[in-house]
């Protein structure tokens, strides 16, 4: 997934008054550079993956990305220390911004009414001598539950499409079944995906309306319609990706439910 891992020449501007500079690990204002966050190493690939997003990060991408080989050491309290850290880091600079939404029982997202732009590096200057030590958080080397950590399955997929060709796709299956709670927040996040295709016996959802063409994707799902009928997708504006969250049940129902991922590189 090294797609993700820093951007090497890019920024991205928050909210027009907040920059992430993830190659230096700061946050800082702006207007004001010498009021900066630093990040440590973990959060700030976390935060890389989720600001890369045009949807929902489910746990398992989270887990995979950022500590790799070693995610099966990596704890459910690990995870949300890191988005607590980025969301703290946030505050200090803009108190009341709320720009990490929690899906429950799936992942993370960023708000999509949030603006955040991508940004050359070259155009935003930085004085280092402002940057500041944060101690790194102490991992503790115990297995995580099965239903937040997933085997990370990696499977090589070169299906040919006349504008791309499918790189990579990283499928990656939640071991439990998920009981999703009908909480307001989670549905009305779902509110704001757009049917692509709605019927009785297959329903796929866009996270933003589109005129990219997914065939290519919605096929895979159609054809696995009969086991989970309820698929969710999501892009990346800053990355070529594609991810899918498909599930038995419609996403904010009150019924057991069983979810899975898949996540697609996309390269021309």
């Amino acid at each position: 997934m090294e797609q993700c891992s820093s951007s090497g020449s890019y920024n991205y501007m928050i909210n027009d008054e907040i920059i992430f500079n993830p190659d230096k690990r700061v946050l800082y204002r702006v207007d004001d550079e010498a009021n900066v966050e630093t990040l440590n190493t973990p959060t700030t690939k976390c935060f890389l993956l989720l600001i890369s997003r045009n949807g929902i990060v489910d746990q398992a991408t989270i887990y995979s990305y950022v500590w790799g080989e070693n995610e099966s050491m990596i704890t459910p309290n690990n995870l949300y220390q890191n988005i607590s850290l980025i969301r703290r880091a946030l505050s200090k600079l803009s108190p009341g911004l709320n720009l990490i939404k929690t899906i429950p029982r799936i992942g993370f997202s960023i708000d999509t009414e949030i603006k955040v732009e991508k940004i050359p590096s070259e155009k935003v200057e930085y004085d280092e001598s402002h940057e500041r030590h944060e101690n790194p958080i102490e991992v503790k080397k115990e297995p995580a539950p099965g239903v937040n950590v997933a085997p990370n399955d990696v499977v090589k997929n070169k299906m040919l499409h006349p504008m791309v060709i499918i790189s990579l796709a990283v499928l990656t299956t939640i071991a439990s079944a998920l009981f999703v709670s009908s909480t307001s927040r989670q549905s009305s996040y779902f509110l704001s995906y757009h049917a692509y295709l709605n019927n009785d016996s297959c329903n796929i959802y866009t996270s933003v309306t589109t005129q990219r063409d997914i065939k290519f994707v919605t096929d895979k799902l159609i054809s696995k319609c009969e086991r989970t009928p309820w698929n969710y997708v999501s892009y990346s504006n800053l990355f070529s990706d594609i991810s899918v969250i498909s599930c038995a049940q419609p996403l904010g129902s009150n019924k057991k439910n069983s979810c899975k991922s898949a996540y697609f590189f996309v390269g021309s």
